[in-house]
């Protein structure tokens, strides 16, 4: 399962924007383009799918600090899209699971062969009046079932009367199977009645029983964010069942101990990662403070006793936390603000590569003219602000014949930008 593109409409500086995500993309542009925006919006996009849309706004800071500053509160709708893409096993495991047909299948009869898949989620919501106190509503919302070339199989409307009506595409006889067991929650009439949605719910994802749907919805609610910071990441952390790297690098121990005792091939990786950091490195233990909560140790050959969170460099402790969230297997999306921070180039160059062969996707902000070198020239992307509202674009694309050079290898993308052939590149005032 993958995100093949985001869509934002009015939210904050993200005007009518589509952010197009591989499995690494990188973002770079000057300050004030908009790069912060997108991160939020993704936060924004993570909070909706896991607490729903109310939390969602909330924890953003309410309607006022999400909406484009240019737009009146209650005339253009703060609109998000998101695209999912599933492989046929990741669809044929959620219908397997989901117990969603309400009727066995003949003994022996084999299920149609499932395609792959890709749903859209597009939703919109707005402030009922210009007040500030005003509640917001959702205006609209659809889904969208396509095949990976884009063929409509079907599309879920939800009425502002309450209901949803259904549209399956026709000629699609051959997957009328597979679309009754997809559809099954929204084709039935009591869906919404039983899930009672309120004017600022979203309907997606909502079935009392695990579906396509849900899975989908459980996948965009684990996009990790972090903004890491050396002296956050050295603080003590709490052990609990789920502990958690935190946006800024809160409770490094806790999650680096969840790892330990639960998943011993990511464990693994992370010290065998961090040995190519400190070769003499023997052990990473998690060891109690004398108030009883959790503390980081690094164990060295040659030294008597081993080194604390507090005794580590600041690059040492940062590339520990980068690689705690790389390997934490329950992120299905990682962002991450400017890796480059407190890292030797050798350092970056080794945590950029694992960002590479990672199995999740990863977006990565940064202005690193080592991180931009390194990596794949078409995975960058600029970011850029013309009249209040953030643009986006693949580098290798502004340009055909800079594009070519590039590609080619003649020119790196940090030397392409820091040369101001790109105007979009250069911050406000310098174009």
């Amino acid at each position: 399962m993958r995100i093949r593109s985001v869509h934002f409409e009015a939210f904050k500086s993200l005007y009518d924007f589509t952010a197009d995500l591989a499995d690494l993309t990188v973002i770079t542009g000057a300050n004030g383009s908009g790069k912060s925006n997108l991160v939020d919006g993704l936060v924004f996009i993570s909070n909706a799918y896991l607490h729903g849309l109310e939390l969602a706004v909330s924890h953003g800071g309410g309607y006022e600090n999400l909406a484009h500053r240019r737009t009146r509160r209650a005339r253009r709708p703060i609109r998000l899209t998101v695209e999912v893409e599933l492989q046929k096993k990741e669809v044929t495991e959620g219908l397997r699971y989901a117990g969603i047909r309400g009727r066995e299948r003949e003994k022996g009869k084999k299920r149609q062969q499932v395609p792959s898949v890709v749903i859209r989620h597009d939703f919109a919501f707005r402030a009922v009046s210009q007040k500030l106190t005003a509640d917001f509503e959702v205006t609209q919302e659809s889904i969208s079932i396509t095949t990976l070339s884009g063929v409509v199989l079907a599309t879920i409307v939800r009425q502002k009367g309450g209901g949803v009506s259904v549209n399956r595409a026709s000629g699609e006889e051959d997957q009328s199977e597979f679309l009754d067991d997809l559809l099954y929650a929204y084709e039935r009439a009591d869906f919404l009645t039983d899930i009672k949605p309120a004017p600022s719910d979203l309907i997606f994802g909502r079935a009392f029983y695990i579906d396509v749907f849900w899975q989908v919805s459980r996948f965009l609610s684990s996009i990790r964010v972090f903004q890491l910071s050396p002296h956050t990441s050295r603080l003590p952390g709490v052990a609990s069942p789920r502990a958690q790297l935190e946006l800024h690098g809160d409770n490094l121990p806790g999650a680096a101990d969840f790892l330990r005792r639960n998943d011993a091939r990511a464990w693994a990786s992370v010290e065998s990662a961090m040995r190519t950091i400190i070769p003499t490195l023997e052990e990473i233990s998690i060891a109690y403070t004398e108030d009883r909560r959790l503390a980081v140790q690094f164990r060295e050959r040659g030294v008597g006793r081993p080194w604390n969170s507090s005794e580590v460099s600041d690059g040492t402790i940062q590339a520990f936390a980068l690689l705690v969230a790389i390997f934490d297997p329950r992120a299905t999306m990682l962002v991450i603000e400017e890796l480059e921070n407190a890292l030797h180039p050798w350092i970056l160059r080794q945590l950029l590569q694992l960002c590479q062969d990672s199995p999740r996707q990863i977006l990565l902000t940064s202005h690193s003219p080592v991180l931009l070198t390194a990596v794949p020239p078409e995975s960058v992307n600029l970011m850029w602000m013309e009249q209040g509202r953030s643009r986006i674009s693949q580098v290798a694309a502004m340009d055909p014949e800079i594009a070519k050079q590039v590609l080619d290898g003649e020119i790196t993308v940090f030397e392409l930008l820091d040369s101001g052939a790109v105007a979009e590149a250069l911050p406000r005032g310098l174009e």
